[in-house]
């Protein structure tokens, strides 16, 4: 049986393990360099540097570096964290009462809040999209607002409970004969 030769990064001819992940060469960086003045591959704009890069796939950066220094390091939420949110309204979003799909941050990361199940609640499209990064004083503000933006009349409060006449009654005769 024949071995295969091997193949070759078509940039600086060194050996590649990985043919075929970027386009035949061996990293990205040989990827930019062997497609400067070809016509048929699309470029776009690194997000961190502003550095013109070929584009591969989802590849947003030019080089992990790059990547490092000007990501904003954000964690997405497990789906342990996301299912415990959607549990404490059961799936109803906490400003609106419509069905909720997102995940939305009491005080917003930008603004130095966390993704502790504490600072989460469940929002509709409409709501969390309203609201942006902007800071409230606290939950029931922000409630306001949006309730506000999107022209929904506010439920009014529970009124105080009133037990019946003849509670006191009843029940306090159970406590005396304790």
């Amino acid at each position: 049986m024949a071995l295969r030769p091997p193949k070759y990064c078509r940039q600086c001819r060194k050996r590649n393990p990985r043919h075929g992940r970027y386009n035949g060469c061996c990293s990205l960086t040989c990827l930019d360099k062997y497609s400067r003045g070809r016509k048929e591959v699309l470029w776009i704009k690194c997000a961190g540097c502003g550095k013109r890069v070929v584009r591969c796939g989802s590849r947003r950066y030019c080089n992990d570096d790059c990547k490092g220094s000007h990501s904003d390091g954000r964690v997405g939420l497990s789906d342990n964290v996301r299912r415990h949110v959607f549990a404490k309204t059961d799936g109803v979003c906490a400003y609106c009462g419509e069905l909720a799909e997102h995940v939305d941050h009491v005080r917003p990361v930008s603004k130095g809040g966390t993704n502790a199940p504490s600072n989460l609640v469940p929002a509709c499209v409409a709501c969390n999209l309203i609201v942006g990064d902007k800071l409230f004083p606290d939950f029931d503000s922000k409630k306001r607002y949006i309730q506000e933006q999107r022209g929904l009349k506010p439920k009014p409060a529970p009124e105080e409970y009133q037990r019946p006449a003849w509670h006191a009654w009843v029940y306090g005769a159970m406590k005396n004969r304790k």
